[in-house]
């Protein structure tokens, strides 16, 4: 019909403009991409459908109807028409990541329904995406990582009900984070790192958030009672912020949690003794805080952990034995804090550990001859000790990698 025939060549005009508009159809591009050879685009013997990156669906209006346009790392570079999804109504996936594409984002973005995964990331797009109300209701994942976007980041993204991906990570947003974020029903991912964001964390209202990754803004604060409904979240980073305050013992409810992340903040007090029951934890870094009290016996009850990192504190009292119990450890620093007593001889067992930094405290006595083996082995890539001084006593030379004097 004339209706069919007058889209399908509104939907070729919108792909050639699309490709001339990122230029791809450069000769660098082409001969250095097999599977944009193979599949060129603007090939006259080929329906736009079996072009590279292109997928068709026949819908209740149209055959061979445009649904995905997914191009990463194909070096285009240029812009993106500004009327891309008017053009191409029914696209449900536009994927143009890691590639060298510039100016703001298309004003058609902003307003498609039927559009469901925008990837944009590792480009460099620039301005501000908080002028216009976002419209685009039915978004599942949204991408904009590593770009130059500013401004700060849209209320209405807070009314993306379908939203499970957000991913902001590394432009430069400022303001405040949307409490409406936090309430998301369907959003598992959000990653709002290395940006300029301030402010504090609201109140979560979402209780299937997976990931969350605020690290390296300028917020502030101490985290809401309303983290502990959490339960589904496996990983949460904060690093390089200024919250402060004791370390709240409601993270041991977060009992799927995998990595916790809170150094280089101003948290202070005691290490609470509920992180004890994160039985599935693999990470935990409080590096670069104002932590003080004692080390627990009851750490050694975490077995599951690989990378536990203390540096820079001011930890008090003795290594307790008990740690060596953490028989899938990596990586253990307690770098610069005040620890006193001995190197415990029960490290020698940690047959997994490929780190051990322990300078910059008040250790005394001989390092066990079983410690020092672990280093002769080559199981022990790394063991800083205070060796130089008077008061810690290694037994060889080798035994330590780095002795601070």
């Amino acid at each position: 019909t004339t209706k069919d025939t007058a889209a399908a060549l509104l939907q070729r005009f919108a792909v050639v403009l699309l490709s001339f508009s990122t230029k791809m159809q450069s000769t660098k591009l082409v001969t250095e991409r097999d599977d944009l050879l193979s599949k060129p685009w603007l090939s006259k013997d080929e329906h736009e459908c079996n072009w590279h990156g292109i997928k068709c669906r026949n819908n209740n209006f149209f055959e061979n109807t445009i649904s995905f346009i997914e191009i990463p790392d194909a070096r285009l570079r240029g812009s993106i028409p500004n009327s891309i999804t008017q053009l191409i109504p029914y696209i449900a996936t536009l994927d143009v990541s890691n590639n060298d594409l510039t100016g703001t984002l298309p004003g058609s973005l902003y307003h498609s329904k039927r559009l469901l995964d925008l990837n944009l990331s590792m480009n460099k797009f620039s301005g501000k995406i908080d002028h216009v109300e976002w419209r685009a209701s039915n978004l599942r994942k949204l991408k904009l990582a590593d770009n130059k976007f500013s401004g700060t980041i849209p209320e209405s993204f807070g009314s993306m009900e379908y939203l499970e991906e957000l991913n902001l990570f590394m432009n430069s947003f400022s303001g405040s984070i949307p409490p409406g974020l936090f309430e998301l029903p369907a959003l598992k991912l959000l990653f709002l790192a290395d940006n300029d964001l301030t402010g504090t964390l609201s109140n979560f209202g979402s209780t299937d958030l997976d990931t969350l990754d605020v690290s390296r803004n300028d917020l502030s604060g101490t985290f809401p009672e309303s983290l502990s409904e959490l339960t589904n979240l496996h990983s949460l980073n904060v690093a390089d912020n200024r919250f402060s305050g004791t370390i709240p013992a409601l993270l041991g409810s977060l009992e799927n949690l995998n990595m916790l992340e809170l150094s280089y903040n101003k948290f202070t007090g005691t290490i609470p003794t509920e992180l004890v029951l994160l039985r599935k934890l693999e990470t935990l870094r409080l590096q670069f805080n104002g932590i003080s009290g004692t080390l627990k016996t009851e750490f050694g009850r975490m077995n599951k952990l690989l990378d536990l990192n203390f540096k820079s504190n001011s930890i008090t009292g003795s290594v307790p034995s008990e740690m060596a119990n953490m028989r899938s450890l990596q990586i253990l620093s307690l770098i610069a804090n005040y620890l006193t007593g001995n190197v415990p001889r029960e490290f020698a067992s940690m047959s997994n550990l490929q780190v051990l930094e322990l300078d910059n405290n008040y250790l005394e006595g001989t390092v066990p001859t079983e410690v020092c083996q672990l280093t002769n082995d080559g199981t022990l890539f790394i063991f800083s000790a205070d060796c130089l001084r008077k008061e810690l006593h290694c037994p060889f030379t080798t035994c330590c990698t780095w002795c601070n004097p």
